[in-house]
């Protein structure tokens, strides 16, 4: 790997910049998220149908994960970066201005393959920080990314509410210009050594898949946990402004501003990783994410009838 920056200046200013941006960026993925009712008697599409919105976007992430960021290993990873987030700024002005829904779920999908470009900057980070760092450098660019994703539900009902839910598509296209002028500003190029092709590289991942149980297990974690999180805050809001408790935009966005304490445990858990504590660490903070989540569901009977739905 050939880089302008050093170990040393990752561990500086740059990580902070990384973390920021990242936030910024991973913030799309969810800005329609609490506002889908809305969005969806806009366009005339029933709240069942307006939650493709939502899982659109995870979808389009998901082709761009499995895709694009492996041309992280090739190609100039700053120059990647950019390239991706232009995607992402041309569906964010496309769901801004269209009506027709049909367009917006396209654009969807195009929101959720320019927000890869964060899996881009993260290992762009650990590769730049001093190894016996990197847990370190990876919890706190991942606690900006948790509060990027944490803060942008609260950001989104206050935004619509007070200029209608079209401006909050409006902000995610402004945060993808200023996180471009900040990567191509102030981080370092970084062009990988690697010489393996990007056929070899897609044929590895499937390998990987396939032969490494580890990895198995750990996106079977990811995939449970990750399946939870979304069914509950795509559900939420929806339940919180309907009649069960008649919430107006400010009240649910403060449900939703708890929500971004959790983005205070990823330096923790990086610490705790670069302890060699893995095992332990994941166990508590699994069984952590189960009890609050079922408790909840069963004390609240109307959440039951809005995510079976």
């Amino acid at each position: 790997m050939t880089a302008s920056g050093s170990a040393a200046r990752i561990a500086g200013g740059l990580e902070f910049i990384v973390a920021v941006v990242c936030g910024a960026i991973v913030a799309n993925l969810y800005f329609a998220q609490p506002v889908v009712g809305e969005i969806g008697v806009a366009l005339g599409v029933s709240p069942e149908r307006a939650g493709l919105i939502v899982t659109l976007t995870q979808l389009g992430y998901c082709w761009g994960l499995l895709l694009l960021v492996p041309l992280g290993d090739i190609l100039e990873n700053r120059r990647l970066a950019l390239s991706v987030l232009a995607v992402g700024f041309i569906a964010a002005v496309t769901m801004a201005v269209t009506k027709s829904h049909l367009v917006f779920l396209l654009a969807s999908i195009g929101l959720g393959v320019g927000s890869v470009s964060v899996q881009i900057l993260l290992p762009y980070a650990a590769a730049l920080a001093d190894p016996q760092r990197q847990g370190v450098v990876v919890g706190r660019v991942m606690a900006g990314i948790l509060t990027g994703i944490m803060l942008s539900r609260p950001v989104s009902v206050l935004i619509a509410g007070a200029l209608g839910w079209r401006s909050v598509f409006g902000l995610a296209a402004v945060v993808c210009v200023l996180a471009a002028v900040s990567i191509w500003r102030r981080m370092p190029p970084r062009k990988p050594d690697s010489t393996t092709s990007y056929a070899g590289i897609i044929r590895s991942l499937f390998s990987a898949a396939t032969n490494n149980r580890l990895l198995q297990r750990r996106a079977a974690y990811q995939f449970l946990m990750f399946y939870s999180y979304t069914l509950f805050w795509t559900a939420l809001p929806l339940l919180l402004f309907g009649a069960a408790y008649g919430m107006n935009h400010l009240q649910v966005s403060l449900v939703a501003l708890a929500g971004a304490s959790g983005a205070a445990m990823s330096p923790v858990a990086g610490k705790i990783a670069d302890r060699g504590l893995i095992i332990p660490g994941t166990t508590i903070a699994l069984a952590v994410g189960f009890w609050p989540g079922s408790s909840w569901h069963s004390a609240h009977p109307a959440a039951q009838s809005v995510s079976s739905s």
